[in-house]
């Protein structure tokens, strides 16, 4: 459910092509493309090392892109990178995002759950660490890379104009917000 949800929050704001920046197992790049966005107009885009192989051969009707970890992205000229609760997993997610630059894509919307009063980060840390390494066996790191919304506006605004930010309370499965913010490249 919880990436039909997502899916469902975004859905306005995408403009393909869409470029599902590291993915993980691609059901919200699904979940988009059951929604409308054409097949061909996505492509999902992970490093096999952290998901196995599988991550960038499976059974899904788009074509998945292994970045590597040079973080080769494919060309969305003009459309949009989606990056989901991505950000706080790297060790420098500005490298992160420069590399997204490559893309060409005009619209990036970037998911993140923040640090607020009631979810600080030893607690978002400790999720990680339960979902990446208990209920699943993820080599994706978990790092102290958690920040405040006005901490990832404050980052995001180097690369364009934040022109919307919602929080969302209530995703399924996840013990916290999510905040969407939505940055204009043009």
């Amino acid at each position: 459910d919880r990436a039909r949800q997502i899916a469902a929050w975004i859905g306005p704001f995408l403009v393909p092509p869409v470029v599902d920046v590291l993915g993980g197992d691609f059901s919200l790049l699904s979940e988009v493309v059951a929604q409308g966005i054409p097949i061909d107009q996505v492509v999902g885009c992970e490093r096999a090392s952290a998901y196995g192989q599988e991550a960038t051969t499976r059974d899904v009707p788009f074509v998945c892109h292994d970045v590597g970890e040079e973080m080769a992205l494919p060309v969305a000229q003009g459309g949009t990178a989606l990056i989901c609760a991505v950000l706080h997993h790297e060790p420098s997610p500005k490298a992160l995002l420069d590399s997204v630059v490559a893309t060409g894509a005009e619209s990036w919307l970037v998911i993140e759950n923040c640090i607020d009063d009631q979810n600080d980060e030893e607690f978002h840390l400790f999720v990680d660490e339960f979902f990446n390494r208990g209920l699943n066996q993820f080599n994706i790191p978990c790092v102290p890379e958690h920040r405040t919304a006005e901490g990832w506006r404050h980052l995001l605004s180097q690369y364009g104009s934040v022109v919307y930010e919602e929080t969302l309370n209530g995703i399924a499965g996840i013990p916290f917000p999510y905040t969407l913010f939505h940055v204009n490249r043009a």
